[in-house]
Parts: structure tokens; sequence; C-alpha cells
């Protein structure tokens, strides 16, 4: 960690400086913070594991008290996950399952940072990038403390990185900053990939219980969940990925009606923003049928999901799966009264029931 932190210093942010000499000083400004903001995360850096961990207890005392999933505020369920399916591991200590979920978390926030790094230029925030990649060493240093370096598990989640990588790269080239239509297996296949690494909980929980069989059945509905939860988040930020250029399957779909009524190239990297304003964008995903099919969509991968984890004691992670349905199901629901009340007072797609539907979305 420490020739990490000196190759950092000596290597990467010469550049980075040299690079961006000529950009003036406000760009050198905020690379001094960045810098500074890195020192300070790293100075917690010690206090950062201990107190992911207790965060990881405090869940661990909930759900074994209740298990009452909806009643954790997301994206907590995170610092529990490996304890919705302990029940169906019964050897695993919970030190274990403990040190799966601490794993898990740096996971999480190691790929948060990097899709925020992805989406921005990363000279202007270098600490984003050096905090990944040490949350990434952390998460692998504490999977080592369980898994030798011969084991199958190192595979696995060797797979799970690739089908991550797969899905990242294909959104970024393929569906930013241009059209380009997707094919159903394409939906699919880059919703659930987007969280593949969470796959690496259930593979590590089969394994030291012995059991590498039951890694296939609970992948399975984990990557439907993970479809669903992407296709339901697609729903909620259509708005903001509209305006910054990130065309989801929703988004798409709906470009493709709209340039096909109006007689626009169907596809291409053309100003769309020029021509379909937020407000027209919003009456043709509600009114146009296209919210709607991407929740019914997700709603159909909970109950996939629900069903590859069939013959499972898996209490925990099918009231997840539930809790996440009932939003679905009750924001469609919802939806479809505003569309009504709409039709009835004989109201061309009010924008109004855009702004319901982002406060409705947020708040669910």
């Amino acid at each position: 960690m420490v020739l990490g932190l000196l190759h950092f210093h000596l290597l990467v942010l010469p550049k980075i400086g040299r690079d961006d000499r000529n950009a003036g000083m406000e760009t050198s400004r905020i690379v001094t913070g960045g810098i500074e903001a890195t020192k300070n995360v790293l100075s917690e850096y010690p206090d950062l594991v201990k107190g992911v961990a207790a965060r990881v207890t405090a869940f661990h005392m909930q759900l074994h008290v209740a298990l009452d999933i909806s009643a954790m505020e997301e994206p907590n369920y995170y610092h529990a996950y490996p304890f919705l399916f302990r029940d169906e591991f019964p050897t695993v200590s919970d030190a274990d399952a403990s040190t799966i979920a601490v794993a898990g978390v740096f996971y999480l926030n190691h790929l948060c940072l990097l899709d925020d790094v992805v989406d921005s230029e990363v000279a202007r925030q270098p600490y984003k990038l050096f905090m990944s990649a040490l949350l990434h060493e952390e998460a692998i240093l504490q999977l080592g403390t369980l898994f030798p370096s011969s084991s199958p598990f190192w595979a696995e989640l060797s797979s799970y990185h690739r089908e991550f990588a797969a899905a990242m790269l294909r959104e970024q080239t393929e569906h930013t900053g241009r059209l380009c239509a997707f094919t159903e297996a394409e939906v699919y296949q880059i919703a659930k990939g987007k969280a593949a690494l969470s796959k690496m909980t259930t593979a590590a929980l089969a394994l030291l219980d012995g059991r590498p069989e039951a890694i296939a059945k609970l992948s399975a509905s984990q990557d439907c969940f993970n479809a669903a939860r992407q296709m339901y988040d697609d729903v909620k930020d259509w708005k903001e990925d509209y305006l910054n250029y990130r065309y989801s399957s929703l988004l798409t779909a709906a470009l493709l009606d709209h340039a096909g009524r109006e007689g626009l190239p169907l596809q291409g990297s053309g100003d769309w923003h020029s021509s379909l304003s937020v407000e027209a964008l919003s009456a043709r995903l509600h009114y146009g049928g296209h919210i709607d099919q991407a929740l019914a969509q997700a709603a159909q991968w909970c109950n996939d999901a629900i069903e590859h984890a069939a013959g499972c004691q898996v209490g925990g992670w099918n009231r997840l799966i539930r809790s996440l349905r009932a939003q679905v199901v009750r924001l469609r629901g919802d939806l479809a009264m505003i569309r009504a009340r709409a039709a009835t007072a004989q109201q061309p797609a009010p924008v109004r029931a855009a702004d319901e539907f982002q406060g409705e979305a947020k708040s669910g």
C-alpha cells in the first residue's frame, strides 16, 4: 500500500500536473484540492475500516432479530448482504460472513467511485481514482484472509469482474452519447452485469460451506434481481440520464419511437436535445407505454429471481426481492392512475405528471 502511494505521488500526480499546466489556474486548484482530499481520506482510513465493520455487526443484529428488510434504509442492506443467505450455509461462522460483508461494502464503494470516474474527467478528480483503487485493494485483502490463492473463489471473482467490465464498456461505447438500438439480450446483459460483483458474496459463502454446486442457482437469482433493480433505477433516473447523454434501454426505446414518428435518423450521435425537450420526452415515456413496459419487465425479473432461489433457505433474500417488487408494482399503479386522471380530464400529457412521477420515484 505504501509503495502504491509513492507510485501515485511520484508518477501519476506529476503527469496530471504537466498535462493540465496549460489549462489554467482553475484546473491546478482543483487538482490540489483533490490531493488534499485524498490525504484527508487516507488519514481516516483505519477508522473507515472499523466503521464499516461496526455497521456490518449492527445490521447483522437487526437482521437476526427481525429480518425486516423493508425497514432498512437503502443501500444499507449491502452492509448485511451475506446474512440474507446465511440459513442456506449454516457452517459459515458469523465472523467469516462479516468479513465477506466488509469486503462487499469496500467493493460497492470502489465501484461507485469508479463509475464517477468513468462519467467525469479523471484529472479533475484524482482522489476518486486513487480511493477507488485503495478500496479495491482492501476488499481483496479482506477476502484473502478467507481464501488461499489456490481457491476456486478467485476464478469466480474474476468472472464477475469480466462480466462487470463487459457491461460497463458496452454501455459506454454503444449507448453513451449516441443512439443505438438494444437487443433484448443486451438489455438483460447490461442490466445484470453492472452489479455482477455482488455475486461474489454467495460464491464465497458456498465455497466456505463446501457446496460449490449452490453458486449457480443463487447467481441466477441475483442476476434477475440486479437487472430488475437497474431497470427500476433507469425509470427513476431517466431525466438525469437524458441530460447527460446516457441512453438507457428505456430512453433508447422512447427516442427511437420519436425518431420513427418524426422521420428523423433512427440511430447515431445526433443532438436529440434540440429536437426533443425533457417535457416532450416525458410525455413519450409515460403515454407511449415505455415506462409501463420497463416496470412490467422489472416486476417479471423480480418474480424470476424468487423462482431461481426456490428450494433455498434464503428468507432474508426473498424478502428483499419482494420489497423491490412491491416498490415497482406500487409505482406502476400510481403512474397508471395519473395517466387515467389526465385522460379523463382530456389533458395532453401535463408536465406536472412528470414532476409528480420524479418525486414519487425518488421517495419510493
